[in-house]
């Protein structure tokens, strides 16, 4: 179950709907130009799916523009298509290359947008949450972005709406995972440490940051960083750890990343626990 804080939201509660309005249009208007540069006008349709997503507020047109994007990107990344930065695809050459790339990553600062905002649906804020996560694992095969997923968790904890929805799906669908587990605690201390920095600074003015149209307050990102510790699991659930440290320090990738390396090493640990002499066995 998912603790949350049952004291009252401050500071930006009471923000008027004219200001949410405004603040959307300006992302509308904030759109990158990769979206109406396509060259040779090959990706129309993507075009119009990610304006939608950064436009619209409608959750029936939302979820399949987020789905069919997320479909799209990730197959790219798959097949190397799509380079994660734009250093690497203007190495490459190739004006479909670098559009594709500036692309993907204004899809992803979009998702990072519908995480913590108080407009924006959970049904809406947990999918976004999951195309992040599969283009953590996705970017760089084998490796976990722990760059992007700490990305993603600020947005959530400093955005103006942390749902326990969103807390749910981390703890329930990522944090028994021990490589994930680990980029939270780091992310959370880089957030506690920033956080703290700009509290001194404000202090300084004599007045409390109160938090803006799509930014939580000082008192509500400390709530939202309580809440997010107090519902990180203590135990690993069934991950055998002796087995993940194994996969990763045979293939050097994250355990989390290779799923299908589970029932490859789960059989080889118990080849060379059958083959060991009885005094010599690896302990369960």
């Amino acid at each position: 179950m998912v603790t949350k804080s049952a004291r009252t939201r401050s500071g930006n509660t009471k923000r008027s709907k004219t200001t949410e309005d405004e603040s959307a249009a300006r992302q509308c208007d904030g759109a990158t130009d990769a979206i109406v540069n396509d060259p040779g006008q090959t990706f129309s349709k993507e075009v119009q799916l990610l304006t939608t997503l950064e436009c619209s507020d409608d959750e029936t047109a939302l979820l399949p523009a987020l789905s069919s994007l997320e479909d799209f990107f990730i197959n790219k990344l798959q097949s190397g298509e799509v380079v994660p930065t734009l250093k690497a695809a203007e190495a490459q050459g190739s004006a479909n290359g670098k559009w594709l790339a500036e692309t993907y990553l204004s899809f992803r600062e979009t998702l990072k947008g519908l995480i913590g905002r108080r407009n924006v649906a959970s049904t809406v804020q947990c999918p976004a949450l999951n195309a992040l996560m599969e283009c953590a694992r996705t970017e760089q095969p084998g490796t976990f972005s722990n760059e992007l997923y700490g990305e993603m968790l600020q947005c959530a904890v400093t955005g103006d709406k942390l749902s326990s929805e969103l807390v749910g799906v981390l703890v329930g669908r990522y944090l028994p995972f021990a490589d994930v587990r680990y980029h939270t605690w780091s992310a959370i201390a880089r957030i506690a440490e920033h956080q703290a920095k700009q509290h001194k600074h404000t202090q300084m003015k004599g007045k409390a940051y109160e938090g803006t149209a799509t930014e939580a307050s000082d008192e509500d990102i400390v709530r939202n960083l309580y809440d997010m510790m107090a519902n990180i699991p203590l135990k690993f659930g069934d991950i055998d750890l002796e087995m993940c440290a194994d996969a990763e320090e045979r293939s050097g990738e994250s355990a989390w990343c290779l799923p299908e390396k589970d029932a490859e090493v789960a059989a080889e640990v118990a080849s060379d626990e059958d083959e060991a002499p009885a005094g010599k066995r690896k302990r369960g």
